[in-house]
């Protein structure tokens, strides 16, 4: 019942919300804002304003607005899918979601051309997310937690 409910939510009313994985300071940002600026020697910076930073355990802490100034090619962007694990926590592209009904097997998130939609990956194929989305767990991400992938 909860997919259906999932997927009715993301077919209304999905909030667009991002985070930032910083590859300098290997730190994951919650956004509220992203800000891109040019530089006088021609380059460009971002800057990244959130109320939340993502904490070890998923939750978040207060951090104030202003996080960083990043370079774009220290980061990676990454998009609330619209949809809540079995726990009630988001999904964003990028997470490793864990199915734990015949023994614990680990996906990650990204967009599919071939589901029109997001879906999750693993080793043989693909499985369109919003159908799957409340029977599994997030349980870390492809930056902080690659060898859960190696699993």
């Amino acid at each position: 019942m909860q997919n259906q409910e999932n997927v009715n939510q993301m077919a209304h009313s999905r909030p667009i919300r991002f985070r930032v994985w910083d590859t300098e300071y290997k730190e994951m940002c919650l956004v509220d804002k992203l800000q891109f600026m040019f530089e006088d020697d021609n380059k460009i910076s971002a800057s990244v304003f959130s109320d939340l930073k993502v904490g070890e355990e998923g939750t978040g802490e207060y951090t104030g607005e202003y996080i960083r100034d990043i370079f774009p090619e220290h980061l990676v962007l990454m998009q609330f899918t619209g949809l809540l694990d079995k726990n009630g926590k988001e999904i964003y592209e990028g997470d490793i979601l864990g199915d734990d009904t015949e023994g614990w097997s680990y996906d990650f998130v990204e967009w599919s051309d071939i589901w029109c939609g997001w879906a999750t990956h693993y080793w043989f194929g693909s499985k369109e997310l919003a159908e799957n989305a409340d029977g599994l767990e997030v349980v870390g991400n492809i930056y902080e937690n690659p060898e859960l992938l190696a699993k």
